[in-house]
């Protein structure tokens, strides 16, 4: 249920960023770089820091909110997606860079999952 429940919110929320957002060019200013904890430990992710403009002007620096296995190059001139009340809250407005699919996936495993218990009410 925690995975159909978060992979519901985070798709909500990439669906109103997408719907609510606003697309301002940026440059990527800096790479952030972190080890993986899952599975995959010596997988580094990177989460390119981008600096944009707001529509009102405000100059904004902030570090992506899905990162990856592989990046623009620092200076790359970027399309960024942003939440006008959280301009913090950014993406590159690319399809790996928003990431809509992945929580999807994480319904599909929870909605599996559910059904696998019902399916088998005594093994767990």
């Amino acid at each position: 249920m925690v995975f159909v429940l978060a992979g519901g919110w985070a798709a909500y929320q990439g669906w109103r960023l997408n719907r609510t957002g606003e697309r301002v060019p940026g440059t990527v200013v800096d790479l952030h770089w972190r080890h993986s904890t899952g599975s995959h430990r010596n997988r580094r992710i990177c989460y390119p820091v981008v600096e944009f403009r707001t529509a009102e002007g405000r100059l904004v620096r902030a570090k992506t909110r899905v990162g990856g296995s592989s990046s623009p190059e620092k200076g790359a001139q970027v399309q960024v997606l942003y939440d006008p009340a959280k301009p913090e809250e950014v993406v590159i407005d690319t399809a790996s860079g928003r990431a809509n699919w992945l929580p999807l996936v994480a319904v599909v495993v929870g909605l599996g999952l559910i059904v696998w218990v019902i399916m088998h009410p005594g093994k767990f």
